[in-house]
């Protein structure tokens, strides 16, 4: 057993970098993101279980800079606003600069096998993408459409606000992003695309995201 794992780290270390990511991807990929899921899944656990407080806004932004007023914003303002206790309930915004410095700086496939297993465990509601982040996960299959989870009335107040994404598996757009510049949110020249994740446990979720970030941009 010994020998054939000296004999698999050898085969690997003398590959090229794009042959040994080729490799992993047909024969360790399925495994790690399962790993992933469960080292994610048992956080969850222990997050539920025994710090007993539920998730109510989480989110990750990606290529988009977020000012700390603007993380207030969307962590303890939402609670407050809503009345939530922070005691029982728990908002995040994570961000893709926050392993800089440290030595778990991860490369760009497992920042996205991550992110996408953080997803489907339900841990992340929201993401807000510069735009071609916003492109490059629409082949993921993790964006709601703004047509699923919003009714014509307010698809209507957003007119002029969304962007339309490719749905996955197709070469068809849909309205999928909410310019969060356009909402107001996002000042400058910064551009940032809020989308919703298909991980929300509550369907009502956008609906008082939107409210919210309405009312504390108008």
């Amino acid at each position: 057993m010994l020998e054939k794992s000296k004999a698999e780290l050898n085969k690997i270390k003398a590959m090229d970098k794009e042959k040994r990511w080729d490799y992993f991807k047909t024969y360790y990929l399925k495994i790690t993101i399962a790993l992933l899921i469960g080292i994610v899944l048992f956080g969850w656990f222990v997050k539920d279980t025994i710090f007993q407080k539920t998730g109510a806004c989480m989110g990750c932004a990606y290529e988009v800079e977020i000012t700390d007023e603007q993380k207030e914003i969307l962590t303890d303002g939402y609670l407050e606003y809503y009345g939530l206790n922070p005691r029982k309930y728990g908002a995040a915004l994570a961000t893709d600069n926050m392993f800089e410095g440290t030595d778990q700086q991860m490369d760009a496939n497992s920042h996205e096998m991550a992110l996408f297993a953080q997803i489907a465990a339900g841990e992340i509601y929201y993401l807000i993408l510069d735009e071609a982040t916003l492109n490059m996960y629409s082949n993921g299959g993790i964006y709601y459409r703004l047509d699923e989870i919003f009714d014509n009335s307010t698809l209507d107040s957003l007119q002029g606000m969304t962007v339309d994404v490719k749905d996955y598996g197709s070469e068809d757009k849909y309205p999928t992003a909410i310019d969060l510049k356009k909402l107001g949110f996002l000042e400058g020249d910064e551009e940032g695309y809020l989308v919703f994740t298909i991980g929300i446990p509550d369907p009502e979720f956008p609906v008082r995201l939107l409210d919210y970030l309405r009312a504390k941009t108008s």
